[in-house]
């Protein structure tokens, strides 16, 4: 990507539909940028509001701050290059995605739905808001970018907690069952 080092990066990651609630996380975007300009969004995926979001993008002139890279497959690499994870998903099951982030060490700016509660723990590895709230996801987002430390210390306890997560942690949790079942 071609951001320079001074400027902070907001990364989603999936489907561009109004199930993930991509538009949310524009309009939340909108309200940051009235308040800190070196910030960058990117978005990952396509869908159907690909389009619709490009045009909205131009007509707020912010299209040096957003960038849209499509289908990626080198997800890991890329949420290296991101300085916080958001998903604006209006509904969730377990939000693997998540885990991605966690795993890669992002502080995680979700919504309160499906399974994601399960996976953040709001002021532990994020921050929860409502769903379809622009104006709470944007000022999550601007606490993160306004906290370094807060960043670096949830961006920590996301990495332990994906390690639950790990294929070792699913196999011996499924040898665990397995034992007590032919017990």
């Amino acid at each position: 990507m071609d951001i320079d080092d001074q400027t902070l990066v907001v990364g989603t990651v999936g489907w561009l539909l109004p199930i993930k609630g991509p538009e949310v996380l524009l309009e939340a975007m909108g309200q940051v940028w009235q308040h800190r300009s070196n910030i960058a969004l990117v978005y990952v995926g396509k869908g159907d509001l690909e389009k619709p979001l490009k045009a909205r993008v131009r007509r707020m002139n912010v299209a040096d701050r957003v960038r849209f890279l499509g289908w990626r497959t080198d997800i890991p690499d890329l949420m290296h290059s991101f300085d916080m994870f958001v998903l604006p998903s209006r509904n969730e099951g377990m939000g693997r995605v998540i885990v991605e982030a966690m795993a890669a060490g992002l502080p995680v700016v979700a919504n309160r739905t499906g399974g994601l509660p399960d996976l953040v723990s709001d002021g532990h590895n994020g921050l929860l808001v409502p769903p379809g709230d622009a104006a709470s996801l944007g000022r999550a987002i601007l606490k993160l970018c306004g906290r370094p430390d807060l960043r670096q210390r949830m961006g920590g306890q996301g990495r332990r907690r994906a390690e639950n997560f790990s294929l070792q942690r699913m196999v011996d949790k499924l040898d665990a069952l397995y034992a007590c079942l032919l017990n």
